[in-house]
């Protein structure tokens, strides 16, 4: 009998607590500079679907990780870089899907805003993690073509 494989593994296993010896060393500081906000007003919604569908992530090794603060934004970042160093690499659709599971799990719905939200809130705090989001926009000049940017850069010029 044929059984479906799939390509990935569930997103709740990768983030799944516990994270290995990652977590070790965290601090007790919380993060509470950077607010998350609301799925009705993240200027997430504002992007459209080709810059979602483009978003990518770079990470750090998660051992190299120091943490100064902490905070939603600082978790789902070493989360994410635990993901990149075990060879998991998701679309920024999974990933949004991912966190709001994981952090939001009785508010992720079809398109989950709080997800978006979060990981729009890991670009905007990468100098703490080095986790960086960025994505295709068009151009400025009007050219059409698509240029690389930071997703904290395109949410600053969508507000």
């Amino acid at each position: 009998m044929n059984t479906p494989t799939t390509l990935l593994p569930t997103l709740s296993a990768p983030l799944a607590p516990p994270i290995d010896p990652y977590w070790q060393a965290v601090p007790a500081a919380s993060l509470n500079r950077f607010e998350v906000l609301p799925p009705s007003e993240t200027p997430m919604r504002k992007l459209n679907p080709v810059e979602l569908a483009t978003i990518r992530v770079s990470a750090p090794t998660p051992a190299t990780i120091t943490f100064t603060e902490y905070g939603e934004p600082i978790e789902a970042a070493m989360r994410i870089a635990v993901w990149h160093d075990r060879g998991i690499h998701l679309s920024g659709w999974q990933l949004a899907q991912g966190l709001a599971v994981f952090f939001y799990p009785h508010t992720a719905g079809r398109t989950s805003w709080k997800g978006w939200e979060l990981l729009r809130a890991v670009d905007a705090t990468s100098e703490l993690h080095g986790v960086v989001v960025t994505l295709d926009a068009l151009a400025l000049d009007g050219s059409g073509y698509r240029r690389g940017v930071r997703l904290r850069d395109r949410t600053s010029e969508v507000m």
